[in-house]
């Protein structure tokens, strides 16, 4: 299934609860967020893994490489490719010429969040 067509989440049934008076209240539905592993990859390294819904995955990618300082134009990114992988997804981020080695010759200094 592509991802925007997986559910970004899942209703589940839920009470409220008091530490005084326990469960009350009528039973009610809560949505909670499905994520997923997604691990994105410039010019065939990995370069990060994140949790992730599986909606809009590919705005996913642009607003990480724009936001990460990877590019500083959308022009910047030649294309992106999702594909499901293993355990989650895999996102390529293609980058034009001039930004791929910028990005080659930076040293990664990324912590993790």
């Amino acid at each position: 299934m592509p991802p925007n067509e997986e559910a970004g989440s899942v209703e589940v049934e839920a009470r409220s609860f008091s530490y005084h008076a326990g469960v009350v209240g009528p039973p009610l539905t809560r949505a909670i967020a499905i994520e997923a592993p997604v691990q994105i990859v410039i010019a065939a390294s990995p370069f990060a893994v994140m949790m992730a819904t599986p909606c809009d995955l590919e705005d996913f990618a642009y607003g990480f490489a724009l936001s990460e300082g990877i590019a500083g134009r959308i022009e910047d990114i030649r294309g992106v490719e999702i594909e499901r992988a293993e355990d989650g997804w895999r996102i390529a981020i293609a980058l034009t010429g001039e930004k791929l080695q910028a990005h080659l010759s930076r040293k990664r200094a990324m912590s993790g969040r």
